[in-house]
């Protein structure tokens, strides 16, 4: 059953819209999207309990491993929700509008009430978004669950390296504290003004540089950037931008609202630190 979650969520199949019983991944339109999300809240559970019971086991035997075996499962579910968002490309709400829209204008002078067809899309239409949107809940909703479990586990192996450093750094004042010596700073000074005021004005200049090439590389580009923009941009998967911004590296102008969306503004933002870093 462990699989079983990952295996509903990437599902996408639906049946014809002109069909009497239209159907969604095996739930039919007569049993509404209430059964369908009591399933996947089942399975749901099923899933997370199992998946803690693993990580026991990791802590006991292999606990070095266990940040690389949870961000194995993030990255799963990142991939179901790029496919699913592919499979998904239809807008369901504009869907309905047409049909509505077509229903009030007449066809052949038939009336609101008597276009059968029209009427049945409709009705098909509504239920596959509230069925693809419980779906792309519950995939948002283990995206969630399983960040929070590895930044659990994330802060105790990032600490041991930042130990061993503390006594590297607390070596160099001891060597500063002799008194006698005092004419050696400055001597330094001059040279060492002279320098930061270089290297200052090459990050100056560099910085100027990076911003007028991002600039012209935006300036293709929609103002509003989806994951798909970016990752074309930056030339990775577009699962590593939904990392990017489930870790708070860039921040989408609405999380509740797919596909997210990111100002141009956050984006030069992001790209300058990560220059200067």
């Amino acid at each position: 059953m462990n699989s079983n979650l990952e295996l509903e969520l990437r599902r996408f199949e639906t049946s014809n819209p002109n069909d009497d019983n239209h159907s969604y991944n095996g739930f039919k339109s007569s049993e509404g999207s209430g059964s369908f999300e009591i399933y996947l809240e089942k399975l749901y559970h099923i899933y997370f309990d199992n998946f803690r019971e693993e990580i026991k086991s990791f802590m006991i035997v292999k606990s070095e491993l266990l940040p690389n075996f949870i961000q194995s499962k993030i990255d799963i579910f990142d991939n179901i929700k790029v496919d699913f968002n592919f499979k998904n490309y239809l807008d369901w709400d504009e869907l309905i509008q047409a049909n509505v829209r077509e229903m009030r204008m007449g066809n052949n002078n038939k009336s609101f009430l008597n276009n059968k067809s029209l009427r049945n899309e409709i009705g098909t239409f509504t239920f596959f978004r509230q069925m693809t949107g419980t779906q792309l809940y519950y995939i948002d909703k283990a995206i969630d669950e399983l960040t929070t479990i590895y930044n659990t586990y994330k802060p105790q192996i990032q600490t041991q390296p930042q130990i061993q450093t503390q006594p590297q750094i607390q070596t160099q004042p001891q060597i500063q504290t002799q008194p006698q010596i005092q004419t050696q700073p400055q001597i330094q000074i001059e040279p060492q003004t002279q320098t930061q005021t270089q290297t200052q004005t090459q990050t100056i200049t560099t910085e100027e540089n990076n911003k007028e090439e991002w600039d012209n590389l935006l300036k293709d580009n929609p103002d509003l950037l989806t994951t798909l923009h970016l990752a074309e941009i930056f030339k990775v998967k577009e699962t590593t931008i939904t990392r990017w911004q489930r870790e708070g590296f860039i921040t989408p102008i609405d999380k509740s609202k797919r596909p997210l969306r990111f100002t141009k503004d956050e984006i030069k933002r992001y790209i300058l630190k990560r220059k200067r870093e």
